[in-house]
């Protein structure tokens, strides 16, 4: 076996090994045990997406695009998810719902922490197509309209 080969497939024992002690990263494992993984966002979702994110820039208000750059750090601050969650319950759980592998009623019978964690997974997984696919194409939608 060559030198290369060698390094390739010892990288590759490195991160199956990592992934059995860690888990893949699009999961999340609750306190109950449950693990649950956190999807991407998909075409026939992006539309619940987009009337979820017009919701959130409302609430967080978002009113120009300088003020979008802070959102990603908004969704990570526990107070303002706790506040979303205490605001707009339905669509909250409903967007959570979405983007893991629990239905519904799994999703309302979670712990408060669990369901932070849940949400703050979702985000971290989707968060990368958000903020550079999604927000700057908000941007230039703006910009356009202001033009």
């Amino acid at each position: 076996m060559s030198e290369a080969a060698k390094k390739v497939s010892d990288d590759e024992v490195i991160q199956e090994t990592a992934e059995i002690v860690e888990g893949p990263p699009n999961t999340i494992t609750l306190s109950t045990g449950v693990v649950v993984t956190a999807h991407k966002c998909k075409v026939r979702q992006i539309g619940t997406v987009l009337s979820f994110l017009s919701f959130l820039f409302k609430k967080l208000n978002v009113e120009s695009a300088e003020g979008l750059q802070d959102l990603s750090a908004d969704f990570k601050n526990p107070t303002v998810l706790m506040e979303l969650v205490g605001d707009s319950l339905e669509r909250v759980i409903d967007i959570i719902q979405l983007f893991c592998d629990l239905d519904k009623d799994a999703v309302e019978d979670l712990d408060i922490d669990d369901c932070i964690a849940l949400a703050l997974k979702e985000w971290e997984v989707n968060e990368t197509f958000f903020t550079q696919r999604v927000l700057p194409l908000v941007r230039g939608l703006r910009a356009n309209a202001e033009a």
